[in-house]
């Protein structure tokens, strides 16, 4: 539960900043 909110976290916060392949290699670590 506290990865799934630092993860939800991190990808609310710096989403913007992240290139787009950034974001998509975070989003499948959050899923794995």
């Amino acid at each position: 539960m506290r990865m799934r909110t630092k993860a939800a976290s991190a990808a609310a916060t710096p989403a913007p900043a992240i290139p787009l392949p950034a974001r998509r290699l975070r989003a499948l670590d959050v899923i794995r």
